[in-house]
């Protein structure tokens, strides 16, 4: 079972590794392109998601009242960077010794 899933986690490190280098790679640029303007589109729809994710966080922030809202926040800082801080540095080290 680990063997399988080791040869199986080379073939994904395998895939990647080739999609990345197709994505990088000067020539990989021909093909169907979306015109340079549609990054402002993108740009705004990422923006406006996070504008719409931050109105509702303040509803329910103003809906649990102060308390509860800072117990919120405190547990959501602290889990953000735990997981930027130490769970990823970790997985990538796992992912080195991998391969």
């Amino acid at each position: 079972m680990i063997a399988a899933q080791r040869s199986c986690d080379k073939h994904v490190i395998a895939m990647f590794l080739h999609a990345a280098s197709v994505i990088f790679e000067p020539h990989a640029t021909e093909g169907f392109l979306l015109p340079h303007q549609f990054i402002y589109i993108a740009y705004f729809l990422c923006f406006a998601g996070m504008a719409v994710s931050i109105f509702f966080i303040i509803l329910y922030g103003h809906l649990f009242g102060v308390e509860k809202t800072a117990y919120w926040l405190v547990s959501l800082v602290v889990s953000l960077l735990g997981s930027f801080l130490l769970i990823e540095p970790i997985k990538v080290e796992c992912s080195v010794f991998v391969m």
